[in-house]
C-alpha cells in the first residue's frame, strides 16, 4: 500500500494457502469503506482485508458451481459494497455482497454478446454499469449490475479501438473507461458514447501539453 505521492505504507501476505497467504494474486479493489478484495488466483478464492491489513474473511474454492472460482482475476467493487469477480477459466463474471454471499452470475465461452473469452478485468462505473475485458476476443464488454448486456466495443488489431489482449480497466469519476493493452503496450480511454482517445507523442513546444486523438467506434 502506497500514499497518493508513492510514500511506502504497508505491506502483507505470504507465499501460501493458509489465512492472509497468497497464491498469485491478481487483482485487487477497494470499498467505499477501505477494505480490501484481493483475487487469490492460484487458491481459487478471494480474500478480504481491513483497511489496516488485518485479515477479514475469505471464500471461495476450485470448481465450476455458484461461489467457486478457476483463476479468479479481476475484482471490483461497487457503490453498495458488492463485490464482482472474473472468474478466469470458467469465462464468466460472479457477483456477491461484501460477506462474500453469492448473489448472481453471468457469462458463458464465446463470442457472441454476453460471453467471453478469459475475461480479465473488471470496473464498475458510478451508476452501476459494469465493464469487462474480455481478452481473447479482444473487446471490452459493458453490462447492468445484474448481468444484462448493454453494449460491446474493440476488435483485434493495433489501430484507434483495437486490441492485443485487454486486461486491466478503471472507470473515472465522469464516466470515462481507460483500458491497458497489454500486447499494443498503450493505453486506450473511452467515453460512455464509445468515443476513443489515443494520447498522441508530446508536441515539440516545451509548454504544450500531450494531445488526444479523438475517433468514433462503433458498439
Amino acid at each position: 500500500m502506497f500514499s497518493v505521492t508513492g510514500t511506502f505504507l504497508l505491506a502483507w501476505g505470504t507465499t501460501g494457502e493458509g489465512t492472509g497467504q497468497f497464491n498469485s494474486p491478481f487483482g485487487v479493489a477497494v470499498d467505499h469503506g477501505g477494505n480490501v478484495y484481493v483475487t487469490d488466483y492460484g487458491n481459487s478464492r478471494i480474500e478480504k482485508f481491513l483497511p489496516n491489513g488485518t485479515f477479514s474473511r475469505a471464500w471461495g474454492s476450485f470448481g465450476t458451481g455458484n461461489g467457486q472460482f478457476i483463476n479468479p482475476y479481476g475484482v471490483a467493487a461497487d457503490g453498495s459494497n458488492n463485490v464482482y469477480v472474473t472468474d478466469y477459466s470458467n469465462n464468466r463474471v460472479q457477483k456477491f455482497d461484501s460477506l462474500g454471499n453469492f448473489i448472481t452470475g453471468w457469462g458463458a465461452t464465446g463470442t457472441a454478446n454476453g460471453q467471453f473469452s478469459h475475461p480479465t478485468g473488471i470496473a464498475v462505473d458510478s451508476l452501476g454499469n459494469v465493464y469487462v475485458s474480455d481478452s481473447s476476443n479482444n473487446r471490452i464488454e459493458k453490462f447492468n449490475s445484474s448481468g444484462g448486456f448493454i453494449a460491446s466495443w474493440g476488435t483485434s488489431g493495433p489501430g484507434n479501438g483495437q486490441f492485443n489482449v485487454p486486461e486491466h480497466l478503471a472507470v473515472d469519476s465522469t464516466g470515462n473507461v481507460y483500458v491497458a493493452d497489454t500486447f499494443n503496450n498503450h493505453y486506450h480511454r473511452f467515453l460512455s458514447s464509445l468515443v476513443c482517445h489515443v494520447p498522441r507523442a508530446p508536441q515539440v513546444k516545451v509548454d504544450s501539453k500531450p494531445e488526444h486523438q479523438t475517433v468514433n467506434i462503433e458498439p
